[in-house]
């Protein structure tokens, strides 16, 4: 990771407001290849130490999946969740059913929801459900996303608008500088310049 060292310490202050039950939504933006999903990854790795860590993802589907990335954490984690989504169609249990799940008492959870971009209606409630309440939750939340993706009118944006703005640590990327992509190129043996 090059560059990344700032965002890195936002996250880990995240995570240690959540462990004191002060949860937060991240929002990792930037544009398609920028290393929105590299960070997540980072950050997942080094807060497992402490922390239970999820992972689910949006897709690009011509049929969304419904709730997505909601079922891909509820097979991690099971219990009421897990059966809910394959059995209820109410959203309040299912919508309580997430918070508590994610909401451990012994230790905090951070779940990454990846390309928020291209969550489906249902997806985007339960994310501005959790965001909500996040303050009382044990709950890191990252929601990776394209920016320029998010245009006037898109559900998420519209529900990112309506979070408190004391829960929400916004972490726009950057490019990367021009050593910063020579170290990186030179590692397979490659010049900066080809990339450029």
């Amino acid at each position: 990771m090059l560059e990344r060292e700032l965002e890195l310490d936002w996250l880990r202050q995240a995570l240690k407001d959540a462990s004191r039950g002060r949860g937060r939504v991240v929002l990792i933006t930037g544009e398609a290849g920028i290393g929105k999903t590299r960070l997540a990854s980072e950050f997942l790795a080094s807060a497992a130490k402490s922390a239970r860590t999820l992972w689910g993802a949006c897709d690009d589907l011509d049929t969304p999946r419904v709730l997505g990335p909601i079922r891909d954490i509820a097979r991690q984690v099971g219990g009421d969740l897990e059966t809910l989504l394959g059995t209820s169609s109410q959203k309040a249990e299912i919508f309580g059913a997430a918070a508590e799940a994610l909401d451990m008492r012994t230790s905090p959870t951070v779940a990454v929801i990846e390309d928020g971009h291209w969550a489906d209606a249902a997806t985007v409630d339960v994310l501005k459900y959790l965001g909500r309440r996040i303050r009382q939750l044990r709950l890191v939340l990252v929601i990776t996303y394209r920016d320029e993706e998010l245009v006037v009118g898109h559900p998420l944006r519209s529900a990112l608008g309506d979070l408190p703005p004391d829960g929400v640590l916004r972490l726009p990327l950057s490019s990367l500088s021009e050593a910063a992509v020579e170290a990186m190129a030179g590692s397979v043996n490659r010049s900066g310049t080809e990339v450029f």
